[in-house]
């Protein structure tokens, strides 16, 4: 049978296992290919023709555990069909609960092996970096008590979600609702000014 600390020692991809009492275990997923691109494509010293937003998201319903992902577009390839760079899956989190502190776990130790590179400490690679998430809360907050110096952009797909949630609740009619959104998010709105 083979025993959890065997295979983490002996995988590639599986970095880290954290077990805490009264919590599930959080598991840190990686491959050092997946943290060299995130460095060269969302890091603070990548060339602005290829730097974009190292984006994360938590998954619902993978399993008995929560899964986050990371994604960032990989903008030394780009897809035959579409002439566009493709979406490359980064450093990946298996957790059972969405607190700041799970959170911090992930950023953290991310945080730690994105700075063990000598170049990285000296330019601070990572004070400029920009990341991307949805407004939940403990997410940001945990993304930016690892990365102080960050630019953090929340997905407008979600802010537009909450825009409408919040005027519903102030029982709005619906017509005036989708004409605030239109005005807020459509193509000649407030958010693309």
């Amino acid at each position: 049978m083979l025993t959890l600390c065997s295979f983490v020692k002996d995988n590639d991809f599986v970095r880290s296992v954290t077990f805490a009492v009264e919590h599930a275990p959080c598991v840190v997923l990686y491959t050092k290919e997946q943290l060299h691109d995130v460095k060269r494509f969302c890091g603070a010293d990548a060339p602005d023709s290829v730097r974009n937003v190292l984006c994360v998201d938590r998954t619902f319903n993978a399993s008995s555990l929560f899964l986050t992902l990371t994604v960032f577009k990989n903008m030394s390839v780009v897809r035959r069909s579409t002439q566009q760079p493709p979406i490359f899956l980064g450093p990946m989190f298996l957790h059972g609960d969405g607190s700041f502190a799970t959170y911090l776990t992930f950023f953290m130790s991310l945080r730690g092996v994105l700075d063990t590179d000598v170049h990285a400490t000296e330019v601070k690679a990572l004070d400029g970096m920009l990341t991307g998430s949805d407004e939940e809360m403990a997410l940001v907050k945990a993304l930016r008590a690892a990365f102080p110096n960050s630019r953090q952009l929340f997905c407008v797909l979600h802010c537009q979600d909450n825009v409408r949630d919040q005027l519903t609740k102030t029982g709005l009619p619906q017509n005036v609702r989708e004409e605030l959104v239109r005005l807020l998010f459509g193509t000649d709105g407030l958010v693309v000014a």
